[in-house]
C-alpha cells in the first residue's frame, strides 16, 4: 500500500531533486534525515539534507499554514577539508535557495528564510569538516473534510 506524502516532504524533496540535476552535486551521494554518524560514512563528500521541525502556524478551517525547518549541508573527508566543505555547501546551498525561491514565485510556498550557517554541529564526530546552513520554508496545507 502506497500513502500520500505531506505537502512538507513533497517541497523539500523538490529541492533534493534540484541538488541532484546540478553537476557536480549529482555524482555525490546525498543522505535524507540522517539518524546516525554512520550514515554519513558513504564517500568523502557527502550532502545532508535534514528535515528538523514542521510547525502549525495558525488554522482557519480546513486550511493550515505551518513551517518546515530543514538543515541542508555539506561534509568533506578531502584534503582541504574545511575549504572543500565550504565550496561544496555554497553549491548545494545556492541551488537549493533557487529551487525554493522557483517554488515561492509559482505560489507553492508563502515565506522562505535563511538561518545560521554552522561550521561544526555538537556531538557528531565527522572525521572531516561539515558545513550546515538552514532554511524555513512556510506552506499551505488544507486537511482532508
Amino acid at each position: 500500500m502506497t500513502l500520500p506524502q505531506s505537502t512538507g516532504f513533497l517541497l523539500v524533496g523538490k529541492a533534493i531533486d534540484a541538488v541532484k540535476a546540478v553537476a557536480p552535486l549529482s555524482a555525490l551521494p546525498l543522505v535524507r534525515n540522517p539518524r546516525r554518524p554512520q550514515h554519513l560514512d558513504v564517500g568523502a563528500q557527502v550532502l545532508i539534507v535534514a528535515e528538523k521541525a514542521d510547525t502549525l502556524i495558525e488554522k482557519s478551517g480546513w486550511r493550515e499554514k505551518r513551517r518546515r525547518t530543514v538543515t541542508v549541508g555539506a561534509l568533506s573527508r578531502n584534503e582541504g577539508a574545511d575549504a572543500d566543505a565550504d565550496a561544496l555547501y555554497q553549491l548545494v546551498s545556492d541551488t537549493v535557495a533557487a529551487a525554493l525561491k522557483e517554488m515561492l514565485a509559482a505560489g507553492e510556498i508563502g515565506r522562505l528564510a535563511e538561518r545560521d550557517v554552522q561550521f561544526h554541529v555538537d556531538d557528531l564526530d565527522v572525521d572531516g569538516a561539515i558545513v550546515v546552513g538552514g532554511w524555513e520554508i512556510e506552506y499551505y496545507r488544507e486537511r482532508p473534510h
